[in-house]
């Protein structure tokens, strides 16, 4: 007998801070977007040290969206699209419903990432 599992979007995103804290992720911030975005609920910033934290981050997060098994979830999620590079700064993972972004201290600053996204919900802080 299949059984489905039902996933909230909340519980993905908890899911997604846990290993990315494990994982030595920095500066940890969630946004909550979707009452001003309608592209997106949840905006997650996950602060890397280097490029090669910013590709393990990456590589890890992307095995961790699999396991979450999203296809069977009460929320729209999509296959994960990857833009960027971890040689660049900056990586984005895009299922849909939230969006996160690995991106390293002197990005971060220069695009004043924080700002932009502060303006559009409330702000968890990890």
């Amino acid at each position: 007998m299949l059984v489905n599992k039902i996933i909230k979007i909340e519980d993905t995103v908890d899911e997604l801070v846990k290993y990315a804290d494990e994982k030595q992720a920095e500066n940890i911030k969630v946004f909550h977007v979707s009452e001003k975005l309608w592209i997106t609920d949840y905006i997650i910033i996950f602060g890397v040290k280097n490029t090669i934290h910013a590709k393990s981050l990456v590589t890890g997060l992307e095995k961790e969206l699999k396991k979450l098994d999203l296809d069977k979830s009460e929320d729209y999620y999509s296959p994960v699209k990857i833009s960027g590079n971890s040689e660049s700064g900056w990586v984005i993972l895009d299922v849909n419903s939230i969006i996160i972004h690995c991106v390293d201290e002197p990005t971060r600053a220069h695009y004043e990432i924080d700002a932009i996204f502060e303006k559009q919900g409330d702000t968890y802080h990890y």
